[in-house]
């Protein structure tokens, strides 16, 4: 399923619920877990450019500027 986001400020709302919302069922859930598993569900093309770089977020609790840089440059 392909959830589509109207901006990338939408994406990074929609990330920012979504984690709060986990992260109160599940307290091992990462930020950037969030943030990547979005992305792959919203822009595939984006997440398969971040996967396994130095600026892949997934393992990461925060997601570094450089990252929402990349992505926005990219959406």
């Amino acid at each position: 399923m392909i959830i589509e986001y109207i901006s990338f400020n939408d994406f990074l709302a929609d990330a920012s619920i979504q984690y709060n919302k986990l992260s109160q069922e599940d307290k091992s859930i990462r930020y950037g877990q969030v943030y990547f598993n979005l992305l792959n569900e919203s822009r595939p093309d984006i997440a398969e450019k971040l996967r396994g770089s130095v600026l892949d977020p997934f393992h990461r609790d925060e997601v570094k500027t450089e990252v929402h840089a990349f992505v926005e440059y990219l959406w």
